[in-house]
């Protein structure tokens, strides 16, 4: 740790002051790359890179996902093996520690399990690998449950959630199977779900605040009878809540409750695409949605190429002016992402408001051009 002396004169007393520099510390996740693809149930090896200049070295580096923890590392070089990952679109970031307590955050990076769509927001929505997380079961008023996931073939796939009712409520939220899930507006929602139960049961499924006054922005009541797909029950949203959970409220007896299948598309991630054929074949070029979106601070722009070619991402305002461009040049095959952090090019922040992301791509004479909204609210 490092002091600096500064003097200050003042009616002919000097004064010193002792200040604080404290130690530089950086991490970022080096593996997996961004964008990486596994089956379901794989164990995932992460890596980080971290520099710092306290003189006692490291703490700890832990790592997150958009719901949980996904583990810790005391031993250099920090890496984690996550193992048996359940299926989901996962955004991973690490956060360091030194020995001084300063700390750092890395880039957040985006992880595929399994075969879902790019939009799909619940993970483990099928309870793979015999896990529950992160779902979770809250009991109110007395009722209580017990849940568990079985892999005897009930539903199409092998693993479903079985919930125990032990102890009834007097309403269906005295007992609820929660997920979080965050919501923002201009953003439509999809969610089906497979079910079923021991007899049959009057359920509710609700997108909630998690906090007083609990304002539900989706209610559905549903009777279970048998084995049975449910709906799509769509939701269009006006609000803003990074809060929010997705509840299955089962407690109005004590049939037990069975859950598989369950899925939420936000519309808005889904990808805007461009194909171009040619005597060499098909190329093809993606902008997914960005996230998060709206944003405060900086926002990231996923894109995908299924050949090697040029690519320049570009931001416009609303009266098409250039406000900056994020990158330009040759691109490799695969996904990739940019930032943007609300900043012209010149450095200036700019103000609140709706802007556009075009993607200018081209492989040999041809050419393409995507674009994406995206809302700066500061």
């Amino acid at each position: 740790m490092k002091t600096s002396r500064i003097w200050f004169w003042t009616l002919g007393i000097s004064l010193l002051v002792t200040g604080i520099t404290y130690a530089e510390l950086t991490v970022e996740i080096t593996s997996p790359s961004y964008g990486a693809s596994y089956a379901v149930c794989s164990d995932i090896q992460f890596e980080v890179d971290v520099q710092t200049t306290a003189a006692d070295g490291m703490k700890e580096v832990r790592y997150y996902y958009q719901e949980g923890s996904v583990g810790l590392s005391n031993d250099e070089p920090y890496g984690i093996l996550w193992e048996e990952v359940p299926a989901g679109n996962y955004r991973v970031y690490a956060r360091a520690r030194d020995q001084d307590n300063t700390v750092a955050y890395s880039d957040t990076i985006l992880i595929k399990v399994g075969d879902l769509d790019h939009g799909d927001l619940i993970l483990n929505g099928s309870f793979d690998c015999l896990k529950t997380t992160p779902w979770r079961l809250v009991g109110y008023e007395g009722a209580a449950g017990n849940m568990e996931a079985y892999d005897d073939g009930l539903f199409d796939d092998d693993t479903y959630l079985y919930v125990d009712v032990t102890q009834a409520g007097t309403m269906e939220w005295h007992l609820q199977l929660q997920h979080d899930f965050p919501i923002y507006p201009g953003h439509s929602y999809e969610i089906t779900f497979a079910a079923a139960a021991d007899d049959e049961k009057e359920i509710d499924m609700t997108i909630q605040q998690n906090v007083e006054p609990h304002i539900e922005y989706l209610h559905e009541d549903i009777t279970v009878d048998g084995i049975d797909w449910y709906g799509p029950f769509y939701f269009d949203c006006v609000d803003d809540d990074p809060g929010a959970i997705l509840k299955f409220n089962i407690a109005n007896n004590l049939i037990g409750f069975y859950l598989d299948e369950v899925s939420i598309i936000d519309d808005q991630v889904s990808s805007v695409k461009a194909i171009n054929m040619s005597g060499k074949g098909i190329s093809s070029f993606t902008l997914h949605n960005a996230y998060p979106n709206p944003f405060n601070m900086n926002v990231t722009i996923p894109y995908e190429l299924n050949q090697p070619g040029d690519v320049t991402l570009s931001v416009y305002d609303v009266n098409g002016r250039h406000v900056k461009t994020l990158f330009t040049g040759s691109q490799s095959v695969g996904i990739h992402a940019a930032r943007w952090d609300g900043t012209s090019m010149t450095g200036q922040i700019v103000p609140s408001g709706v802007y556009f992301v075009h993607m200018d791509t081209g492989t040999g004479n041809r050419t393409s051009q995507l674009s994406r909204k995206i809302l700066l609210m500061k």
